[in-house]
């Protein structure tokens, strides 16, 4: 597709930090040494690591020391999620709910993840249900007033895809696809990225998209349109409850997320 919008780029230690990340093998000394080398990155995984939930008896102080006391897993959703919090932090100006919006995108993420199967899968998993919007964001930090006529048309009922076409001339999925190459993902987050909205491309595509559903069907909206405004459809079934009881039930998902 022809590219309309600047592709936001990533500063270095981000782009280092989203590769070793996406590498089962990465290990506690080499994700520390590129955390401390960013200011936001550090405060972000010390703040975990001296959380209330991580309850340290000393104060943590450097991010090797916050990476054991958290662990790798819980380390690598937390940089990720700093990394995107960094390249998309004027969103309200497009008049997108930034609160609901990564409620949505955590709550995903932590369902993908829960979904999917064996290690590096999962860690994938998560990264997926993170990134999955990443065409929407970038498409709203760059052009926020034309966005939030996006967000107009999708409140009054328009499929948010279709309003993009509408008003940009093309969608966030496609766009998406073309940030998350540009930002030298997995090819299987690309393609989750590309295939979100239904979940039909791969089995990545399949548990983001499952996580926004069963999102929505817990009232999650994602920050353009409410959950009942979504083309989600589907109460909670047994095979979600199992899985939400995986995190003490919704209450204690939502609870995860927002920590």
């Amino acid at each position: 597709m022809a590219q309309v919008h600047p592709i936001p780029t990533l500063p270095a230690v981000h782009a280092q930090a989203l590769s070793l990340l996406s590498d089962a093998q990465t290990s506690i000394p080499e994700l520390g040494h590129v955390v401390e080398t960013d200011p936001a990155l550090t405060v972000s995984v010390l703040r975990a690591a001296n959380s209330a939930a991580s309850a340290p008896v000393t104060p943590i102080g450097t991010p090797g020391e916050a990476i054991v006391r958290v662990g790798i897993d819980i380390t690598r959703k937390i940089v990720t999620a700093a990394v995107v919090n960094e390249s998309f932090n004027r969103l309200d100006h497009a008049g997108i709910d930034t609160k609901e919006l990564w409620r949505h995108l955590f709550t995903t993420a932590l369902i993908a993840d829960a979904s999917a199967w064996g290690a590096q899968q999962r860690s994938t998993a998560f990264t997926a249900g993170l990134l999955h919007l990443i065409g929407r964001m970038a498409m709203a930090q760059s052009d926020p007033q034309r966005y939030q006529r996006v967000v107009e048309a999708a409140q009054t009922g328009v499929q948010v895809l279709d309003a993009e076409v509408n008003v940009f001339g093309y969608d966030s999925q496609s766009w998406g696809v073309e940030v998350a190459r540009a930002w030298d993902v997995p090819d299987e987050i690309v393609e989750a990225v590309g295939g979100f909205s239904d979940g039909s491309i791969g089995p990545l595509a399949w548990v983001t998209w499952n996580g926004r559903r069963l999102s929505s069907a817990l009232g999650i909206g994602d920050g353009v349109q409410s959950a009942e405004m979504m083309d989600l459809h589907g109460p909670v079934t047994e095979e979600d409850e199992r899985l939400l009881a995986g995190f003490g039930g919704a209450e204690g998902l939502i609870k995860q997320a927002n920590w």
